[in-house]
């Protein structure tokens, strides 16, 4: 018995979690300003490239960080989105089923989630997600990062030799 009230207690989200869980994810809005500007040099550049036919390759690099600027973009959405939802429930974090309900109750009704009740995720399961989408985010800006500067650099040594 004593061992379930720990992990019971293990699983609990406090209030202090959840302002600290979205204080770290509030930096998801520089990161998606930093990606959305990597995303428009990358849209003009490529088309710079395109026009004067000069490089494919950069063109098609260019391509790719666009993409993987659009990736971003959206889970920089939904982990804003997450954040307000966070903040909302932190008031009410001493009643967690009651919000919960009604938060999936409101989800299921604007069409977000699919309506299977029987299987509710706590809390603790929302922060995991929600630190789930940001990582995605920062790897895809990363990897954006990294098709830009490798881009410019090829084209650096190519103009070299």
């Amino acid at each position: 018995m004593l061992k379930s009230d720990h992990n019971r207690k293990q699983f609990q989200t406090n209030q202090t979690e959840i302002v600290t869980l979205c204080s770290l994810l509030s930096l998801s809005k520089q990161i998606n300003i930093f990606s959305g500007l990597l995303t428009i040099s990358a849209l003009v550049i490529g088309f710079i490239y395109l026009a004067i036919n000069d490089s494919n390759l950069i063109s098609l690099i260019c391509f790719f960080v666009f993409i993987f600027g659009l990736i971003s973009q959206y889970y920089a959405l939904r982990t804003n989105f997450d954040i307000k939802l966070f903040e909302y429930s932190t008031p009410y974090i001493q009643e967690p089923s009651i919000v919960l309900k009604e938060l999936d109750h409101a989800l299921v009704k604007l069409g977000l989630i699919k309506s299977d009740f029987s299987k509710s995720r706590t809390m603790y399961e929302r922060e995991k997600g929600t630190l789930r989408l940001f990582k995605i985010q920062i790897v895809t800006v990363m990897i954006q990062l990294l098709l830009f500067i490798g881009g410019f650099a090829s084209r650096i040594i190519y103009n070299l030799l």
